[in-house]
């Protein structure tokens, strides 16, 4: 008859189960220390990535600002067309809103151009 007798590792404890190697009480803090030591405090920052953009004369800021409120204007105002096309409530709706209720429209209308009444895919048939 064979005896099975359990592997052990050098710190005595059974083959599958895990523990922590014994270690002295201070070492710890140690590792740390040297290990902040060899970490620069402040890493050196390439001067190229991190360069501000250069500021842009007032005349030219002026500009971009005139530009950009010119093109809001527009989009907003094609907004606004888009609700006078759309059935729509009573309240301004959102830019959101406007869009899904155009599409669904748009939609609507296709379908009754198609002369084909909506029906859902689930119930249509072949």
């Amino acid at each position: 008859m064979a005896q099975v007798c359990a592997l052990q590792d050098p710190n005595n404890n059974a083959e599958k189960s895990y523990s922590l190697r014994p270690r002295a009480a201070g070492s710890f803090r140690r590792e740390e220390e040297e290990e902040e030591e060899e970490r620069p405090r402040h890493p050196r920052r390439s001067s190229k990535s991190k360069r501000k953009a250069a500021p842009l004369s007032k005349y030219r800021r002026k500009n971009a600002n005139a530009r950009e409120r010119s093109r809001m204007r527009e989009i907003n105002e094609a907004f606004e067309t888009l609700r006078r096309a759309v059935p729509c409530q009573d309240e301004k709706m959102t830019k959101i809103a406007t869009l899904r209720l155009a599409m669904s429209y748009i939609a609507a209308l296709s379908e009754s151009l198609e002369g084909v009444p909506a029906a859902s895919p689930a119930t249509s048939t072949s």
